[in-house]
């Protein structure tokens, strides 16, 4: 099964699980979008249906035209055991997928232009409403895959920004990204012998960090309230950093350091801090075609000075943070007076946001 398929899949047993049935019908706008697909495949979308029924045996039976799909599923269909799974994040994942690929398609479509659409427009094919479709949006803001300019009467129009660009041009990325399930169907004879043929897994949580004891998104509110910026101003900040990934375990890190040294776990709250400033400052180097001659922290400050980059940033800089991640070796902490207080590991987290406060705007 090619890849397409696998994700055409995905979708269908994302809408068994929101529907909790065997048959059920679904807006052909909506599957194409949600599968990633332009709306002008539909031939091929009922090619791979076919497929499914002909050679995987995964539908009873299912018609397709160009305003709806009704589909039955067979027994041996990849469908997930219930309470192995949460019914909403699953609906969640797959609305913001389908919203962000729909403004991904009108980005297209536009020559690659800062693309807008009314996303509130597709609320009957999502089976959604007007409130819903906006607190999608909102949250597709705040992970800043979106910009949202305008006091458009409640219709959301948004942009995508080039994080959201990034995302929408990999279909495995954006799956890994939004959506709670993960299947893999190998073909009608071994599908046939039985589920353990069939690989399916969940995932109930929210995009691709651990899951810890503490919320995520709670600590960047405790961050905003601290330091006056939340965790979509501070992305537009570092949009020099455009890998998905990396993007994540910064904003983790962020969060982690700031709980640990609220939480008095001083020592480590600075070398994590100390550890974000010098990746920061080696991406923001990279973003200037700058090459350090050594990689390392202190070089990294010396070819900000050397280039007059980061200038009111940079004392600090050299007189706290480079200080404090000294003491990740245990052999320089003799005595009581070389530990670190609470106030040295905020004072190493506020250095963070004193740093992005400094980088210039960069265009990608």
């Amino acid at each position: 099964m090619d890849i397409l398929s696998q994700y055409i899949l995905t979708t269908l047993a994302e809408l068994v699980v929101i529907n909790d049935k065997n048959d059920f019908s679904v807006a052909t706008e909506l599957l194409l979008l949600a599968s990633t697909m332009r709306e002008d495949d539909y031939e091929k979308l009922k090619s791979i249906l076919d497929d499914f029924v002909n050679d995987y045996g995964l539908f009873s039976s299912f018609s397709i035209n160009s305003k709806n799909a009704e589909i039955v599923i067979s027994d041996i269909f990849p469908k997930p055991p219930k309470g192995s799974y949460d019914v909403e994040l699953i609906r969640h994942k797959l609305i913001r997928r389908t919203l962000l690929y729909k403004l991904y398609l009108t980005y297209l479509k536009e020559g690659g232009t800062h693309a807008s659409y009314s996303l509130v427009n597709l609320k009957d094919s999502l089976n959604s409403n007007k409130d819903e479709i906006f607190r999608h949006v909102q949250y597709l803001i705040d992970e800043y895959y979106l910009e949202y300019p305008y006091a458009d009467g409640g219709m959301c129009t948004a942009h995508l920004t080039n994080y959201g660009v990034k995302l929408c041009e990999s279909r495995t990325e954006l799956f890994s990204e939004f959506s709670g399930l993960n299947l893999s169907v190998i073909d009608k004879e071994a599908t046939q012998e039985g589920s353990e043929n069939t690989n399916t897994t969940t995932d109930g949580s929210e995009g691709n960090m651990n899951n810890h004891t503490y919320d995520l998104r709670s600590i960047w509110e405790l961050i905003e309230a601290e330091y006056g910026i939340n965790k979509r101003q501070f992305g537009k900040k570092i949009n020099f950093v455009d890998e998905k990934f990396r993007r994540e375990i910064i904003f983790r890190d962020v969060a982690q350091a700031f709980y640990l040294a609220k939480n008095g776990l001083n020592k480590p709250a600075v070398i994590l801090s100390g550890g974000i400033v010098e990746e920061l400052l080696r991406l923001y180097l990279k973003s200037h075609n700058i090459k350090p001659d050594k990689e390392s922290f202190e070089k990294y400050v010396e070819a900000c000075v050397d280039n007059k980059l980061l200038t009111s940033a940079i004392s600090k800089l050299s007189d706290s943070v480079r200080h404090f991640r000294n003491l990740v070796h245990l052999q320089r902490e003799k005595s009581k007076k070389d530990s670190l207080s609470k106030s040295s590991a905020l004072g190493a987290v506020s250095t963070i946001f004193t740093l992005i406060n400094d980088f210039e705007p960069y265009n990608q």
